[in-house]
């Protein structure tokens, strides 16, 4: 009756043992996941677009507005396969 005693006494021990254990890990973790956070936020304020100047003296931003990209009009493109 007594080993049965001494065992359930220790249960509590044991699992305040585990969870403190993985508390530990776990501000381990979110530690670490701030620090890498913190330095790919710099190295993304570092590397941001930053508006250039062109030969003329315009000043050009990231995004172009000219080139490739646009509105498609009605009619162009593929044209179908389908004969009427």
């Amino acid at each position: 009756m007594n080993v049965l005693l001494v065992l359930l006494a220790s249960v509590p021990v044991a699992t305040k043992n585990v969870v403190d254990t993985h508390i530990q890990q776990l501000d381990q973790y979110l530690k670490r996941f701030d620090e890498e956070l913190r330095r790919e936020r710099e190295n993304a304020a570092a590397t941001a677009v930053l508006p250039t100047t062109s030969l003329d003296g315009s000043v050009k931003s990231g995004s172009s507005e000219g080139g490739r990209g646009g509105r498609k009009v009605e009619g162009e493109g593929v044209k179908s396969i389908h004969s009427s």
